[in-house]
This record gives C-alpha cells, sequence and structure tokens, in this order.
C-alpha cells in the first residue's frame, strides 16, 4: 500500500491554494507578488499539488494490490509527481509561464502517462483476479478523460508560440483542459471512489440505477465540452451537442437521487457517521446545483450573463473544486480514518470551511442581481479569511488519525 503519510503533504498545498486565494481576494492591502503570478499558482497548485496526487494516492490504495503497486513502481511515481509539483509551485510563484513553470509542468503531463497507462495494465491484471464492478468502469473513463485532458496544455503552447495567445482558440484549449479535468478526470475518479464504497451493499435494483447514472455520465462527457464554450459560437450544432450534454447530465442527477434517497439508502451509508453525512450533504448538494447551472446554461439568455460576469465564473469552479471536489475528499479521507475530526479544533475548522465558503459562493453569485451591496472585497476577503483558517485548522486532524 501507499504511504498515507502523503496526504499530510498533499493537504499542505490545499492550506497554500486556500493563502494564495486569500491574497488575491486582499489586493486592497498590497500583494506580496504580481497578481498573474498569484493566479497561476492558484490554480495549477488546486488542481496538481492538492485535488491530482490525493484522487492519485487514494486510487491506488483503493484499487490495486500491493504486488501490483510494487510491480508498476507506483510509490516513485508519486515521488517523482511530488518534486515536479514542487518545482512548479516555486517557479509559477517566480515567473507565471516562463522556461521552468513550462518544463516542470510538460514533465508532469508525461509523468500523468506513465500513470495512466500503468494503471490500466495493473488494472486489468487485478480484475483476471476477481470480478469488476461498476467503481471500475468509472475509473477506466476517469483515466482516459485526464489522458484526455493533457492535450490541451500542449495546444495552449503551440497557440502561444504562434502567436495565438488570447485567441477564442487559445481560450478554447483551456475550456478544453479544465472540462476534462474537472468534468472527466475529478468527476468520475470521485465517482469511482464513492461507488467503491458503498456498491457491496447493492442490491439488484441499486445496480441498474448505478449502471443508468454510468452510461448518462459517459455520454454526456465529450459534448459536455460544448457547454464551455457557447460564448465562442454561434453555432447550432455546438448548441445542440451541449445541450444534449446538459439533458443526459440532469438525468444523471435524477438517477444518483433515485440511487441515494429511497427506502433501501440506510443500509447505503449505515457504516458512515454522522458528521461524514453532513460534509456529504454539502458534497450532493454542490454536485447536483453544478448539474443545475450546466442545464440552466443553455439558455441564451443565462449563457452571456454567465460568460460576461467573472464573479459568476470564479463562483461557478470554487462551486466545483470546493463545494463537490475538496468536501468529498475531506469525507472519503475521515471515512478511511486518514483525517480525524475527534478533536475541537478541526471540528471548529470544518465549520469555519463550510461557512466562509457558503458565504463566498453567494457574495459571488449574487453580484449580477439587485444584492449589489453584498459585493464588498473586504467582506469577500472577510469570509475568504474565514474559509482559509478553516483549511488550516483540519491539518492537525492528519495526525491524530489511527492511519
Amino acid at each position: 500500500m501507499i504511504n498515507t503519510n502523503w496526504f499530510k503533504l498533499n493537504y499542505l498545498y490545499f492550506i497554500l491554494v486556500a493563502l494564495i486565494g486569500l491574497m488575491m481576494r486582499s489586493t486592497f492591502l498590497g500583494l506580496p507578488l504580481p497578481y498573474t503570478h498569484l493566479l497561476h499558482t492558484h490554480s495549477h497548485t488546486a488542481f496538481l499539488g492538492w485535488v491530482y496526487p490525493t484522487f492519485m494516492i487514494l486510487l491506488i490504495n483503493s484499487f490495486l494490490d500491493k504486488e501490483s503497486i510494487s510491480k508498476y513502481k507506483f510509490n516513485l511515481q508519486i515521488i517523482i509527481t511530488h518534486v515536479l509539483i514542487f518545482v512548479m509551485f516555486i517557479s509559477f510563484l517566480a515567473q507565471a509561464y516562463g522556461l521552468y513553470s513550462i518544463v516542470s509542468s510538460s514533465l508532469s503531463q508525461i509523468a500523468s502517462y506513465w500513470f495512466i497507462f500503468s494503471f490500466f495494465k495493473a488494472l486489468k491484471q487485478q480484475e483476471r483476479k476477481e470480478s469488476a464492478r461498476i467503481s471500475n468502469s468509472f475509473l477506466k473513463i476517469a483515466l482516459w478523460a485526464l489522458f484526455a485532458s493533457t492535450f490541451g496544455p500542449w495546444a495552449v503552447g503551440i497557440l502561444k508560440a504562434a502567436g495565438l495567445g488570447g485567441s477564442d482558440w487559445y481560450k478554447m484549449a483551456i475550456y478544453y483542459y479544465m472540462h476534462f479535468q474537472y468534468n472527466g478526470w475529478i468527476l468520475f475518479a470521485l465517482f469511482a471512489l464513492f461507488f467503491k464504497l458503498i456498491e457491496k451493499q447493492f442490491s439488484g435494483n441499486d445496480i441498474k440505477f448505478a449502471q443508468r447514472f454510468l452510461i448518462y455520465m459517459a455520454y454526456a462527457l465529450v459534448p459536455g465540452y460544448f457547454l464551455s464554450i457557447l460564448d465562442l459560437s454561434n453555432s447550432s450544432l455546438i448548441y445542440s451537442l451541449a445541450a444534449l450534454s446538459a439533458i443526459l447530465q440532469i438525468n444523471s442527477l435524477y438517477l444518483l437521487g433515485r440511487l441515494l434517497f429511497n427506502k433501501r439508502s440506510k443500509k447505503l451509508i449505515q457504516f458512515v457517521s454522522p458528521l461524514i453525512k453532513t460534509i456529504a450533504i454539502l458534497f450532493l448538494f454542490a454536485f447536483g446545483l453544478k448539474t443545475v447551472l450546466q442545464f440552466l446554461s443553455i439558455i441564451p439568455r443565462l449563457t452571456k450573463l454567465a460568460f460576461s460576469n467573472h464573479a459568476i465564473v470564479i463562483a461557478f469552479i470554487h462551486l466545483i473544486m470546493l463545494g463537490f471536489v475538496s468536501t468529498f475528499l475531506i469525507a472519503f479521507l475521515a471515512q478511511k480514518e486518514i483525517l480525524s475530526f475527534r478533536g475541537i479544533i478541526t471540528k471548529i475548522g470544518l465549520t469555519l470551511f463550510m461557512a466562509g465558503f457558503i458565504a463566498t459562493e453567494i457574495i459571488l453569485g449574487f453580484q449580477f442581481s439587485g444584492w449589489l451591496l453584498l459585493y464588498n472585497v473586504k467582506i469577500l476577503a472577510g469570509f475568504t479569511l474565514c474559509l482559509a483558517l478553516g483549511v488550516i485548522l483540519m491539518y492537525p486532524g492528519f495526525f491524530k488519525s489511527k492511519k
């Protein structure tokens, strides 16, 4: 098994992401570094410092045996990944996009290919020993989506070299990467872990709903990219594909609800503590809200509103990365007893994190409406401070865990 102490390092990057986010929200106090340096460091560290290695280790430990972990050198892969993450973090802080940050991020992409294809080989051998479950199907799609997402940064580099930085093609390459990251790799990896946790409790109807949920999600993935570029094209074909994805996602949300909220649901979650159930409520609400918002984005007026307002775009990304992804990881680590909430400090941290997240989302989300009084940079910075403190105060929970 992979040493769970790696999670302590992964979470430190989450703390750094929160602190950099706080600096970016506190521009009225002055910034220690150029804003663009902080922006690129914030986004890259969120995806590659906190989320990617955490999913990487959780998936390895959840799906593979010791023999496969050793054979395919996953421990070495994690070490190399963390070395590259550290170099990226320092280089993005120092130069934003420059020689060292581009080289280190490119090497990180290449390292991800090693992870993807060695995992496929290990999983294939594993399935010869035991029957494949629905979680394996989610995992395979997650790995293919991770592979697909890597073409985005390569395209960004080529377009920038060709003098097309800032063009619509450049934006489409960035949106492509973002889509296949959080709607592909991250989303499917998350549900792979989620179903791995509960699928042993499935009855016949549960399996049916889970399989249909997987099918709708899988078919929605590729056309879902066009939801990200609706404002860049007037093509009826692109609109039709985007609408198809939005409808498929709404149906998948309905199927997930049928699976989790029925008379048998108590059996599925009977082994989950009340605290983790509380976190899970935020996680499921954020996923539901994300799905509904993407469905509403196919309405032309709302499309223009969403894409023309920077605050709404940021709120949507944070809804996914904080409200959905990070809350899931926190809950999953707690369920696996890697992160403990037995102490009062960590419980206060969790409360501050959830309160800060919800407050900042409300402020950003309602900026476009008549509630403009809510949008005050100092108020927003105050709640971001609350969120960052929450992230910091949860960290001691890694040292009080059983693992």
